[in-house]
């Protein structure tokens, strides 16, 4: 006989109101450890299947409320009926378990013949097994609390006001159809008392011991939506209600209030006094003893409140409002408007919910102006307007791309029309050039040239094909279409068109899995990519202005005196400067800011002076023994600072300090610092202790951060007035000796005795911007601990492997500073645009200070010499870091 595996089949019908969804993402979540236990909950239903059941069970499911939203009529529901029957087919067929669980919180409200034929099938399936029905009852007070809560969400105009809830016209179709013997009922109170809650009860109930849950894991979902939701969404669905008759209203979309269940506040209640509900209490206490008598769960019918708590509105309700506010539709944003402006004018609103509503519609006003322009009606049809017009461009690109047959260059064509539509011109153009690169083929190009465009084009295959694939599906909704469409304008860093659809599929989708998630990525690159933008045009500016100052010099200066005799003129005798210029400003800003005779030149001042005065071109010519008064503020206060100067020379600086040193730790990072600092003169230190000095005699800050991303929020932490760097020195060693070294750091600096297994698998890597710090990282881009492994991994993927192109970064590996320190630190200087000498003596203390170790240091490839000591940890890094290893240079022996 077909199945006779099965012995049981647990079908969960609810009751609903008692954690039934959390039941159900339990189950599904937990599918690998329940067969363990010999339990299966099918993996291509949906986790509640109370659809399924339905759609198979109902004589007309294209008429029931979910149907409608979807667009299901019965030829589309006798399809998805065979596709589920042939899925629960397979399944079953395939499992070695003997005990299978269905759940759907509403087939406890199915009509006895809707239940019959659920028998039916279940006996058809496995003709052996034995049907458990497994239910939970609620106090009907707390019950009607709930459905009150569930028909003001759902519901539209002119709601029925009575409840005819009665326990035994639930339970006695389950007892006629199933038997009592196999009805397994509980009550929702005492469910809550179990250790994992209402799910470990229900885990219990059908038959998995305690001892059995220690690797599932609970998920809590759907819990209670606030007072303030409920009033809202009551108020959305009074004026446009989600049905009207057998289809959507005209400005609803599926869902669109789910918004609203972030807001916090008090739990929904209902009262006496209560507009909603027509109860009979006597109904209520005579049904409460039938299920006593006949099941043997008692109630004690709770007491209803004279009257609901008010509703306050306050400064957190103004915040969350704000947040979500930019993702609702456009009715529901002028619904919201005027729930707002009704709100603030009614008589009962306490003082301070009027201030608040007041601010938050002068907000509407202020930042959402199209929400005013239109009456209710004209933005139902501009609503109308908006989603007709996305499915036609969604249906037009799905159709272009459906099929296996779609070559690369029309895919991207059709992508280039579908970005045209919503006016993303240039992302437009660079799918266009990808089409005509995807036509043209490889002809007359060199071999880099075709290693660099396979791979690009295998890129382009990949991004396609994965997108193709989910758009592909029969029944691609809305936000998933815009969802997946993000994520494949993604991959090419179009963060401005992934945010626009991405905002798109939270307006359809509101639940959708991981579209916060999105939304928060895509919001935070974008605004790194700004930054970047930005920072490219300040280098390009300066690059522009130093051009100019060329072109000055050359046009102005050069026929009065050579361009060297100038510049020496200036550095030998500050005083002459000073007296050719007259102005004491100007001799402060070069020397507080090491700035040259050049910039001054840059400025029409400057230039006017020395091109109008005969007398002072003649100056620039003459000797260095120009009498100038001591007594001079100007000239003393050059002096002083002069001589508190350690460097002797600046060059033209075409960019704002400090530097960034970037290196992991044990790369070098304090003996590359300690040595400009000692040749420069100007202070070299990290990050983490900004030292008090202008920022100008500052040349650089050390970093041992992961990420870019993550830089940016240190310095806006610990030096928020610095801005966006300029200039970056990365630093990398041999990843062996990093680790060797830092190895030996954990040891001796915190005092720790632990073995180099305990630290690859257990040292977690803190860098400045972690949770548990007084001051969190604002961005939330990563939450620390990582492992250090993982860190490094960071670490080497965004700084060496997916660096911007436009980041001006010199890289330095730490062997070659130590090998050729003279030539090595001579190109630093040269990239920071400083000139000065190397402080030899410096170059003595080639690791940090804090190291305590036997062997040497300071030494190219110094793992080598230790490989005995640390075999374990050398082969760790060699198999965890094979690929970076090769990317710096370092090929493993």
């Amino acid at each position: 006989m077909k199945n006779s595996h099965i012995k049981k089949i647990f079908l969960h019908v609810g009751m609903s109101k008692t954690a039934t969804s959390s039941i159900q993402d339990t189950l599904y979540l937990n599918r690998n450890q329940l067969e363990k236990c010999d339990y299966y909950y099918c993996e291509k239903l949906q986790k509640n299947q109370s659809d399924t059941f339905r759609m198979l069970c109902w004589d007309k499911p294209e008429l029931q409320h979910t149907s409608i939203k979807l667009g299901l009529d019965a030829e589309k529901i006798k399809l998805i009926n065979k596709q589920n029957l042939d899925v629960i087919s397979q399944e079953i067929s395939e499992t070695t378990c003997s005990n299978i669980i269905f759940s759907g919180e509403s087939i406890s409200a199915f009509e006895p013949h809707e239940l019959q034929r659920c028998k039916s099938f279940l006996n058809n399936l496995a003709p052996e097994a034995t049907i458990y029905i497994v239910i939970s009852t609620r106090n009907p007070i707390d019950y009607i609390n709930s459905l009150v809560q569930q028909r003001k969400r759902t519901s539209s105009r002119g709601r029925n006001k009575s409840f005819y809830f009665l326990y035994e016209s639930i339970f006695e179709k389950l007892l006629n159809v199933f038997g009592k013997k196999h009805i397994i009922a509980y009550s929702f109170e005492n469910a809550c008392r179990h250790l994992l809650g209402p799910v470990g009860h229900f885990l219990n109930a059908i038959g998995i011991e305690d001892e059995l849950m220690s690797n599932i894991s609970v998920v809590n979902s759907n819990s209670s939506i606030s007072d303030k939701a409920i009033d809202i969404i009551d108020f959305i669905n009074h004026e446009i209600p989600m049905l009207e008759g057998n289809k959507i209203s005209d400005g609803r979309i599926h869902l669109d209030y789910a918004h609203f269940f972030t807001l916090s506040g008090k739990k929904f209640q209902v009262a006496k006094n209560s507009n909603d509900i027509n109860i009979s209490v006597e109904n209520l206490t005579r049904s409460c003893q039938w299920l006593s008598d006949n099941i043997g769960i008692e109630y004690k019918l709770k007491e209803l409140p004279e009257s609901a708590p008010r509703i306050v509105y306050d400064d957190t309700f103004n915040a969350e409002i704000k947040t979500i506010f930019p993702f609702l539709s456009p009715v529901l944003k002028k619904l919201t408007y005027q729930y707002i402006n009704n709100k603030r004018k009614a008589n009962y609103t306490d003082p301070l919910s009027k201030q608040t509503l007041t601010y938050l519609a002068k907000w509407i006003q202020s930042n959402h102006q199209s929400t005013l322009k239109n009456n209710l009606s004209d933005t139902i049809n501009l609503q109308s307007k908006i989603i007709t017009d996305d499915k036609e461009q969604r249906q037009q690109l799905i159709q272009n791309i459906k099929g296996e047959s779609v070559i690369a260059n029309d895919f991207f064509y059709s992508i280039v029309i579908f970005l045209t539509h919503y006016e993303f011109h240039d992302e437009a153009t660079f799918f266009n050039d990808k089409a005509s690169a995807n036509s043209s083929g490889l002809k007359r190009k060199s071999i880099g040239q075709i290693s660099i465009l396979n791979q690009t084009k295998n890129n382009d295959l990949k991004n396609l094909s994965q997108l193709m694939k989910r758009f592909n599906r029969s029944d691609i909704r809305a936000g998933n279409f815009f969802r997946d469409l993000a994520a494949f304008l993604e991959h090419y860093n179009m963060f401005e068109a992934s945010l626009f659809f991405i905002v798109k599929a939270k307006m359809y989708s509101p639940n959708l899995k991981s579209i916060d998630e999105k939304l928060k990525k895509y919001e935070e690159k974008l605004r790194i990519q700004q930054a970047s933008f930005k920072y490219e045009i300040i280098v390009n500016m300066k690059s522009i202005l130093k051009n100019i100052k060329k072109v000055l010099f050359n046009k102005y200066i050069k026929n009065i005196i050579s361009e060297k005799a100038v510049y020496e003129k200036a550095l030998e005798n500050e005083q002459l400067l000073t007296k050719i210029l007259c102005s004491d400003e100007a001799v402060e800003n070069i020397l507080s800011g090491n700035k040259t005779l050049e910039r001054i030149l840059s400025g029409d001042r400057a230039v006017q002076k020395i091109l109008g005065n005969q007398e002072i071109r003649n100056k620039i010519l003459c000797s260095e023994n120009v009498e100038v008064s001591s007594t001079n503020n100007s000239l003393n206060k050059t002096r002083l600072v002069a001589q508190n100067k350690t460097q002797d020379v600046i060059k033209k600086l075409d960019y704002s300090l400090p530097s960034y040193l970037i290196g992991f730790p044990r790369s070098g990072t304090n003996f590359l610092q300690s040595v400009l600092e000692g040749s420069s003169g100007l202070l070299c230190r990290s990050l983490y202790g900004v030292p008090r000095a202008s920022q100008s005699e500052i040349l650089s800050l050390k970093s041992h951060t992961t990420s870019y991303e993550l830089l940016l929020d240190e310095i806006d932490r610990f030096a928020p007035s610095f801005g966006i760097p300029n200039k970056f020195i990365l630093i990398v060693r041999d990843p062996r000796d990093v680790f060797i070294s830092f190895y030996e750091f954990v040891q001796s600096q915190k005092n720790l005795s632990i073995s180099q297994n305990d630290f690859i698998h257990g040292v977690s890597y803190f860098f400045a911007t972690f949770e548990n710090r007084h001051k969190v990282n604002s961005r939330k881009l990563e939450i620390a601990p990582l492992s250090i492994f993982d860190a490094y991994k960071k670490h080497i993927s965004n700084w060496v492997v997916n660096r911007p192109q436009t980041m001006d970064c010199h890289v330095v590996k730490y062997e070659e500073l130590i090998s050729s320190p003279e030539s090595e630190f001579q190109r630093i200087f040269d990239f920071l645009n400083i000139e000065c000498n190397l402080e030899k003596d410096k170059l003595k203390l080639k690791v940090s200070q804090y190291s305590k170790t036997t062997r040497p240091r300071g030494v190219i490839a110094g793992w080598k010499e230790c490989q005995n000591e640390y075999k374990d940890l050398i082969a760790s890094v060699n198999k965890a870091f094979k690929e970076e290893i090769s990317i710096l240079g370092y090929y493993e022996e």
